[in-house]
């Protein structure tokens, strides 16, 4: 019995003895392939390393220009009514009254820098960067028609409904500054319709909206049809 047992122990080690030299007669026949498969592995472990940290400092960032962006929303909106509020001044006023009057300018030391910061760090895997930038575009346009263009009723219109929508693209970024959504969605009629009732009754008290700015309110019609509830 013994003999059988030392039989077969003699064969296992054999075995071992036969296999770990295969072992190494692959590895250094394949010493340079695999040598360069590890660092190949290496290399990409380091990029996915530094990746990580980078991606957590845009997080971090991210963060902190969102949670500033909500003043610079404010301040948008605040730069619409204003501007609201002049068009109606100005299309009420007579030709000596119009000469002493002066356009709202945008507090841009509040908004672009916030902006600015809120685009660069935006989530690259979603649309707020371009939405932001979008709206970084539309106050330059905005505030370069108001005070170059002629304000009689075409021109005057036309900014009109402008503000409204600066008004209710401002707005819809609320959410995604204080952190309740990870995108801003499009710009639909209820938000502009929305606008119209929030920068009238509760900033410039000319309510309703329709009553004191017909034209603008008819462009709105026109452009933002109201949607018609489903049965």
């Amino acid at each position: 019995m013994s003999l059988l047992i030392h039989f077969f122990l003699c064969i296992e080690y054999s075995g071992l003895l036969i296999f770990t030299f295969w072992k190494m007669e692959i590895l250094k026949e394949y010493q340079t392939l695999l040598t360069g498969i590890l660092a190949l592995a290496a290399a990409l472990f380091s990029v996915w390393a530094l990746w990580q940290i980078e991606d957590k400092k845009r997080k971090d960032k991210n963060r902190v220009a969102r949670a500033m962006l909500v003043h610079s929303l404010s301040d948008i909106c605040q730069y619409a009514k204003d501007t609201l509020e002049y068009l109606y001044n100005y299309r009420n006023a007579d030709t000596v009254q119009r000469q002493s009057m002066s356009a709202p300018t945008i507090p841009t030391e509040s908004i672009f820098p916030q902006l600015c910061n809120a685009i660069e760090f935006a989530d690259p895997l979603n649309d707020v960067g371009n939405y932001l930038a979008q709206l970084v575009c539309d106050l330059q346009i905005h505030n370069s028609r108001l005070r170059d263009s002629n304000l009689e009723q075409t021109w005057r219109v036309t900014l009109e409904v402008a503000a409204v929508e600066l008004h209710a693209t401002a707005e819809n970024v609320f959410d995604y500054a204080r952190g309740k959504s990870n995108d801003c969605l499009e710009i639909k009629g209820e938000n502009i319709h929305r606008a119209t009732r929030t920068i009238t009754a509760h900033a410039l008290n000319l309510f309703p909206f329709e009553l004191h700015f017909p034209e603008a309110q008819e462009k709105i019609m026109r452009r933002y049809p109201p949607s018609i509830p489903s049965n």
